[in-house]
C-alpha cells in the first residue's frame, strides 16, 4: 500500500484514507489497483470488494456493521450505507498468574503519618506557594 490508504488490520474489507484521495484516482494495494468512485477525505473508510445488503463490514479486524445498501468497492463506508452490528461477544474472568512480592523484611517499620477516624492512614502533604 501505498502512503496515502492504509489497510488497519488483514482481515478489513475497508481500507483507510491517509489524505485527501480523489474520486477516479487509483490506489494501490496488495499487488492490484482500484479505482476510487468518489472523493475520500482522510481518515475515512472506503470499501475494498463490493458489498450486498447484508454483508459484513470488517474493521480492525472485527464486525463493525453490515451493508443496507449496495456499496461499490471504492466508495465511502457511511452511517448512511451501513449500520452498526458488533460480533457476539462474552465477559469472563480473566486468569492472572500474580504472586505477591516477598514484604516480610517491612513488618514492624513505621512511617511519619497519621490515624485517620476511619482507621487508615494518610501522610500530610505540604505545599509552598511562592
Amino acid at each position: 500500500m501505498g502512503n496515502n490508504i492504509l489497510k488497519v488490520h488483514p482481515a478489513d474489507n475497508v481500507i483507510v484514507a491517509l489524505q485527501p484521495l480523489k474520486k477516479g484516482e487509483i490506489v494501490h494495494f496488495a499487488g492490484k489497483g482500484l479505482e476510487l468512485r468518489s472523493d475520500i477525505s482522510p481518515k475515512h473508510k472506503f470499501a475494498e470488494t463490493d458489498f450486498q445488503p447484508g454483508d459484513t463490514i470488517y474493521m480492525y479486524g472485527v464486525v463493525v456493521g453490515k451493508a443496507v445498501q449496495p456499496i461499490a468497492a471504492g466508495t465511502p463506508i457511511t452511517v448512511d450505507n451501513v449500520h452498526h452490528d458488533s460480533s457476539a461477544y462474552q465477559v469472563r474472568e480473566q486468569a492472572i498468574d500474580w504472586v505477591a512480592p516477598d514484604v516480610s523484611k517491612y513488618l514492624g517499620k513505621t512511617f511519619l503519618g497519621y490515624h485517620r477516624a476511619d482507621g487508615k492512614v494518610g501522610t500530610r502533604n505540604y505545599w509552598l506557594v511562592i
